[in-house]
């Protein structure tokens, strides 16, 4: 199941040329104006068609808008060393109003060690906070591939993903991990561990996000300029992977890690220019990004933080340093500033004008341990993602915090014959199919027309900020 939202911009389609939120234009005006331009315009039809070719705008999605659904990629060559191709698991939610000729952007989200990513798409909000303002998010499911005397269960599930060093010990800086570590299993496709430290899947993880994104911009109508990823804890670590791989790096505007740096050794700068956020706690012991005092105090080979298992990671301040190099910080705004500690800062090009720019780099920090709180972390990640990447200029912290100070709140998914065919008959109807079977183009774009209805009131009460 893949969701695509589009904020952006409007790709040629077969129908009538109004904007997407004209929702008082009839369906069967629609249908015929679209007939019409299907007839008179044959060669921009023939041009559109092909400067589309691999791209979803148009296309029927083949998941609901406003559900959860399960859905796998092949991912050639993806068990890592072995080479033996790998079905890769992700769920897709749809935007309430997604269009199938308006580009929309994604929200690629990667658990934490362990978890199941369901279940974490049925309550961390991210689906419904971002599905609201029109964003696709997927929440993709790290592999499992423990040995058989481990016990894999839906809460527990060993789901892990590989990269910043979580399986490439010893590293540039040496092992990543204490003598006194205890190890965790060896996962499968690692053939083998080299040391104790190694506690991930081996498997080829860029491969796998790369072929989610082929699959995503080929079945939906995806703004290519505004796909994101934010993860959590080993999900936010293997964020730094990303954006370090010139192949995925180029493919992506942002990354968001929350409780997420890269182990000691593998702080390295994005292989192309991307839009940074952070997320911390003051308190966290598990991927601490700051050295706590007292007798617990410990720092590990080149200033690393060290885990209250024995895992060396880079503190936060030298990530933040590494991908801020050259700006110039000043306090960021938030709707939830002070909510729990929250304090964040925003680097900005020195000398540019902050007030009229939005920064390069955002890092905050608050005052919780390493868990991520749908109150503080989901609605944050949305208020910062929608004011960085809004289509036209950004939304400000006060205009954000009406839409999100409400919390979570669930979206019910159309009804199921909103975007049946044959839901219920009328004459124009009768008409349009059978002009269809003459001028194929003009289904979809009554089909098109059909999802703008059943969506209205979806729209009404959702009506993105971006775009």
């Amino acid at each position: 199941f893949v969701q695509h939202s589009s904020l952006t911009s409007h790709a040629v389609t077969f129908r009538v040329g109004a904007v997407a939120h004209e929702w008082h234009l009839p369906c069967w005006m629609r249908f015929l104006a679209s007939l019409l331009c299907v007839c008179a315009s044959s060669g921009v039809a023939a041009v559109a068609a092909s400067s589309s070719a691999g791209d979803g705008c148009g296309k029927q999605a083949p998941w609901v808008p406003g559900e959860l659904t399960r859905a796998s990629v092949e991912v050639p060559g993806g068990a890592g060393p072995s080479g033996e191709a790998l079905a890769r698991t992700f769920f897709v939610g749809l935007p309430p109003a997604y269009e199938l000729g308006r580009r929309h952007p994604v929200l690629l989200f990667f658990h934490g060690w362990g978890m199941n990513a369901e279940k974490i798409a049925e309550k961390d909000d991210l689906g419904v906070l971002g599905g609201r303002e029109g964003w696709i998010v997927v929440h993709a499911m790290g592999m499992s591939d423990v040995p058989e005397s481990f016990v894999v269960t839906k809460d527990f599930t060993w789901g892990s993903w590989n990269g910043s060093g979580t399986v490439a010990s010893p590293g540039p800086a040496g092992p990543i991990c204490a003598p006194t570590t205890s190890p965790e299993p060896c996962y499968n496709t690692c053939g083998g561990c080299k040391d104790h430290c190694w506690w991930t899947t081996c498997a080829d993880d860029v491969a796998f996000v790369s072929r989610l994104l082929d699959e995503l911009e080929s079945t939906l109508c995806v703004d290519t300029s505004r796909v994101v990823a934010s993860g959590f804890s080993n999900g936010g670590i293997f964020l730094y992977e990303l954006a370090s791989n010139p192949v995925v790096s180029s493919r992506l505007a942002a990354i968001a890690p929350v409780a997420g740096l890269p182990h000691i050794g593998f702080n390295r700068p994005p292989a192309t220019p991307l839009f940074f956020f952070g997320l911390w706690g003051r308190a966290d012991t598990e991927v601490p990004g700051f050295h706590h005092d007292g007798e617990a105090r410990q720092v590990g080979p080149e200033g690393a933080t060290v885990s209250k298992d024995g895992y060396y990671y880079t503190p936060a301040k030298q990530v933040v340093e590494l991908w801020a190099a050259g700006l110039q910080a000043q306090h960021f705004e938030t709707s939830l500033d002070g909510e729990q500690g929250l304090d964040c800062s925003g680097y900005f090009p020195k000398g540019s004008d902050t007030g009229a720019s939005f920064p390069s780099v955002v890092a905050c920090t608050w005052d919780g341990a390493h868990n991520w709180t749908v109150s503080l972390a989901s609605r944050l990640v949305v208020e910062v993602l929608l004011r960085s990447f809004s289509a036209a200029s950004p939304p400000s912290a006060a205009a954000l915090a009406v839409r999100l100070a409400s919390g979570p709140q669930r979206l019910e998914a159309p009804a199921a014959g909103s975007f049946d065919v044959f839901g219920q008959i009328q004459p124009t109807w009768i008409l349009g199919f059978l002009i269809s079977a003459l001028f194929p183009g003009a289904y979809f774009a009554h089909l098109g027309c059909r999802r703008a209805a059943a969506g209205s009131k979806e729209a009404a009460m959702w009506s993105p900020l971006l775009g």
